[in-house]
């Protein structure tokens, strides 16, 4: 039987994680691109005509290589991002700062953890970023923020503001008080 589509798919894969639907791009004659959903039934003739001319082995490979697709997508998206932000977090003698009990374990009581965490601040402090932003008000808050920081968590979200448009979010009476930070996701 023939379909719209027949004869003129680009592209087919399955849609959704239940793996109960496969779209099907294809190219109409007015050379605009269109997609047409399938349901996996086998009662279906709609959906055996198109096996009998895309078979499951294909529709599975097509599927793993567009996952991989947008995986590297997203890998190169990473990675752009981390380098956007670069941040060289070892010291003058080419120690690591962080570990990630001073991350995650941080103790306030540890000399070590103190004394990185200062250090932290003080790198930071030294970043472009940081140091050329000006005297916009948002930034000296944020400079503040990273000042009084107890751990290095809250250190690192400081200095989302820097980066990524975050925002601190003031307590109403207090001036440098700050109740949290928002961090945009896009």
């Amino acid at each position: 039987m023939s379909y719209h589509w027949s004869e003129k798919i680009t592209d087919y894969y399955y849609s959704n994680p239940e793996l109960d639907t496969v779209s099907i791009l294809w190219k109409g004659d007015d050379d605009l691109m269109r997609e047409h959903n399938i349901k996996v039934d086998e009662s279906d003739q709609q959906w055996r005509d198109f096996v009998s001319e895309i078979p499951y082995e294909e529709i599975d490979r097509r599927t793993n290589e567009r996952h991989e697709e947008f995986r590297e997508e997203f890998r190169v998206a990473f990675r752009e991002y981390a380098e956007r932000g670069n941040v060289d977090l070892s010291s003058n003698s080419g120690d690591l700062l962080v570990d990630k009990d001073f991350l995650f374990k941080f103790d306030p009581e540890n000399f070590n953890h103190k004394e990185n965490l200062f250090k932290l601040k003080l790198k930071l402090f030294e970043q472009v970023i940081v140091a050329d932003c000006g005297s916009d008000i948002k930034f000296k808050h944020a400079k503040t923020f990273i000042r009084k920081a107890t751990t290095p968590l809250d250190v690192l979200l400081g200095y989302q503001v820097f980066l990524n448009g975050a925002d601190l979010i003031k307590k109403d009476k207090e001036k440098f008080e700050v109740e949290g930070i928002y961090v945009p996701l896009d």
